[in-house]
């Protein structure tokens, strides 16, 4: 099976759980993984990600994160919700799961599908669920 695994900060040995997800699921499927990463630790770990599993990382800003959760205030969108949130992780996503073959070859090679399913990580990126067909089945992990 082929898993786009999406999450909004980079697996390593330090955040555990989704790095563990990862090897277990590697061991009897096809794994990619889409990930946000900030600041240079994440970037570190996301060239040792990239060792393991095909995988391409989005970078966020500590401008864009404050800017995503100051738009939240006067909403009813947690901030946990809102932190997360780039543009270019939606449309990645939506490129890496697009069924024609204009729009898939939007997605870098690394993310190119098919997928028999995708595995959506915590609840700051629970929102990219909108953006996944609905033909198309996942799960959102939304821990916290």
């Amino acid at each position: 099976m082929r898993v786009l695994f999406v999450t909004p900060y980079v697996p390593s040995r330090i955040r555990i759980r989704p790095f563990a997800f990862l090897r277990e699921l590697s061991r009897r499927h096809e794994v990619a993984v889409l990930t946000l990463w900030s600041g240079e630790r994440e970037r570190e770990d996301l060239t040792e990600l990239r060792r393991l599993y095909p995988t391409v990382g989005v970078q966020l800003t500590r401008a864009r994160a404050l800017a995503n959760c100051v738009r939240a205030l006067p909403s009813a969108t947690p901030l946990q919700g809102a932190y997360a949130r780039a543009p270019e992780m939606t449309r990645l996503l939506r490129a890496a799961l697009a069924e024609t073959q204009g729009d898939a070859a939007m997605a870098p090679a690394e993310l190119r599908g098919p997928y028999d399913i995708v595995h959506v990580e915590h609840l700051r990126a629970a929102h990219l669920g909108a953006a996944i067909p609905a033909a198309t089945p996942a799960v959102v992990d939304a821990v916290d």
